[in-house]
């Protein structure tokens, strides 16, 4: 019944319900370890601006979820050993949402 109630939630998708989606976005992405890790590649496989993919990324440095390598024109994106700890636990916790 409890989760009813959290995925019918003015038609709000349960998982997005305590996160934000774009910034869970973002952290399950770098989770991947078969695509490329740069700002403009993840802001388009996630369907985000580029502005909002550096702001968010930028948050998660001041974190220290990530680490930023320059190289070039690119900066790379690297979780760090807190940001893959974070990412297990909220890949959990959508696990947990979505399981019926």
């Amino acid at each position: 019944m409890v989760r009813n109630i959290i995925n019918n939630i003015n038609g709000t998708n349960g998982k997005y319900l305590l996160f934000k989606k774009k910034p869970v976005d973002v952290l399950m992405y770098l989770q991947d370890n078969t695509r490329p890790k740069y700002v403009s590649y993840i802001s388009k496989e996630i369907n985000c601006t580029y502005a909002h993919t550096e702001k968010i990324l930028d948050t998660f440095r001041e974190l220290s979820m990530v680490s930023f390598k320059k190289d070039g024109r690119r900066k790379y994106i690297k979780l760090t050993n807190k940001g893959e700890k974070i990412g297990k636990l909220v890949e959990n916790l959508l696990i947990i949402c979505n399981d019926r």
